[in-house]
């Protein structure tokens, strides 16, 4: 028993390493266009090692799996992930941008609307130029 338990922690070590190695970034667009370097490099080797790469990389990437590791290998899905993550950005940038117009507008009509702020609040406060002059004139 002990021996079965030093043989799956010393595989376990080596499968993270090749876990590691199937690892592609957590952005989709990133991940796309490093499958894609990956299958360009394949394609230009010769015919028999390319096999022998594939084959060793699918038995690596179910060994992975087993373990636990997210292999993203699904150029489809990768697409349309990247687009879906795209159209967020783009949305994003759309409600940032009409925000900021907002902000500015109602900037703009605060500074139309207290133009004579301070100048009208005083008038009203001492009964205004117009009021005065007006008592002047019927006394």
């Amino acid at each position: 028993m002990t021996n079965v338990a030093f043989s799956s922690i010393a595989e376990s070590s080596t499968s993270n390493h090749k876990g590691s190695r199937l690892k592609t970034s957590s952005n989709p667009a990133q991940a796309l266009q490093q499958l894609t370097s990956r299958k360009e490099k394949l394609a230009a080797l010769p015919e028999e090692r390319r096999k022998q790469i594939e084959e060793r990389e699918k038995w690596e990437k179910a060994g992975a799996r087993m373990d636990g590791v997210k292999v993203a290998d699904n150029e489809a899905r990768l697409k349309k992930a990247a687009k879906r993550n795209e159209k967020v950005k783009v949305k994003s940038k759309k409600a940032w941008y009409d925000m900021t117009l907002l902000l500015l507008y109602e900037d703009q009509f605060s500074r139309l609307s207290n133009q004579g702020g301070a100048k009208g609040t005083a008038d009203r406060k001492h009964g205004g130029e117009a009021e005065k002059a007006g008592r002047q004139y019927r006394q």
